[in-house]
């Protein structure tokens, strides 16, 4: 956990902070053009994701709506071709992140643009920018379809738990 703080820490002295909507509040205008085309190349320069989870996660290297409402299934179809999916090495796609694994580590991911609540299982995450905790998010998917979740800008993702 110190690791993340002082990484978490580094990221602020490099960020320019701006005020966050809460969560449910109107979608916000669609990230500059660079971030959302994946040409970040810093470890911290955009979204981040470290699974502490017991389970993998699903995450993404591409959003391709100029809005941050979650998208419901098991894909991002619309994002990227399938040939994508599963691969750490393109972009558009996704990957799994491991149980212990940092996107930041994946070059084609140091800008991780969301991350996936799969069906039937309840996903805990804490939400910073900085070192600032924006909140614990709990999605339930019991019953129901995955759902993907935008990361916003320089957002850190740490998934706690993933429960099926």
């Amino acid at each position: 956990m110190k690791r993340v703080i002082a990484s978490v820490t580094a990221l602020v002295a490099l960020t320019a902070f701006a005020p966050t909507p809460a969560h449910g509040a109107a979608p916000r205008d669609s990230a500059s053009p660079v971030a959302a085309r994946g040409t970040c190349s810093t470890v911290g320069c955009g979204g981040e994701v470290t699974n502490h989870s017991q389970h993998y996660i699903r995450i993404s290297n591409a959003w391709c709506w100029s809005h941050d409402n979650d998208y419901y299934g098991d894909r991002l179809y619309p994002c990227y071709p399938w040939q994508n999916w599963d691969r750490s090495d393109l972009y558009p796609a996704d990957m799994w992140l491991t149980q212990n694994q940092y996107s930041g580590n994946y070059v084609k991911y140091r800008d991780t643009d969301a991350f996936m609540a799969s069906a039937g299982c309840t996903t805990v995450v804490n939400k910073w920018i900085g070192p600032v905790l924006l909140g614990r998010y709990v999605y339930d998917r019991h019953n129901t379809s995955s759902v993907w979740i935008k990361i916003t800008d320089a957002h850190f993702i740490d998934v706690l738990s993933i429960t099926c």
